[in-house]
């Protein structure tokens, strides 16, 4: 379950000992306060949401949100919010799903450039994972290489999601036989999408 939502953060709190309570008429009984809200995923700040701010009465307690107050209790309101900074903590789940990001283009274009590579000169040993005419997953593994022409041993066993191959990598599921390919089929297989992803030790 993913727990979202927001929350406040108190950026500042001053007196207005110049300014007189709207409700009571006490003169210097108003504390202000501004506040930033920003949105949260699991309790992690992801990014600020806007300033709001409150005023209290110290005298009788009234309270007016941002949106109630007049006069000079609004201009000092928005003044003290123009002039107060927000923590920078309240953008760093935005921070981390950016490093994330990052991180996930750099590993795909890095397994890009390996698969390329593998494709471009296989190897004993090579494993590739791909997918199926029926919409199942396999491997298979190289066991020679000679000129042009290789060999592989095919996975006897099958799983129906891309996430699944680690359950049939053992080494007793490769057949005992070989069955042969030219290494250009491999470019075929990796243009036509079916091709998952190269393994080499």
């Amino acid at each position: 379950m993913i727990v979202f939502g927001s929350r406040a953060v108190e950026l500042a709190t001053t007196p207005l000992p110049n300014t007189c309570c709207p409700s009571c008429d006490t003169q210097g009984s108003l504390l202000l306060g501004v506040f930033r809200k920003h949105a949260h995923v699991f309790w992690i700040p992801m990014f600020p949401m806007g300033k709001t701010g409150v005023s209290q009465c110290q005298h009788c307690q009234h309270v007016m949100q941002a949106s109630q107050m007049t006069g000079p209790v609004a201009s000092q309101y928005q003044r003290l919010a123009e002039n107060t900074q927000g923590p920078a903590w309240q953008w760093v789940g935005l921070f981390l799903v950016l490093i994330l990001v990052g991180a996930g283009a750099l590993l795909d274009a890095r397994d890009k450039s390996n698969t390329a590579e593998y494709l471009a000169a296989p190897r004993a040993g090579d494993v590739y994972r791909f997918k199926q005419d029926n919409g199942n997953y396999s491997t298979f593994r190289i066991e020679s290489v000679v000129g042009d022409s290789l060999f592989i041993n095919p996975n006897e066993y099958e799983v129906t999601r891309s996430t699944g191959f680690h359950e049939i990598l053992d080494e007793e599921n490769y057949a005992d036989f070989t069955v042969g390919m030219v290494a250009e089929d491999l470019s075929l297989f990796y243009a036509d999408e079916d091709l998952i992803s190269i393994t080499r030790k």
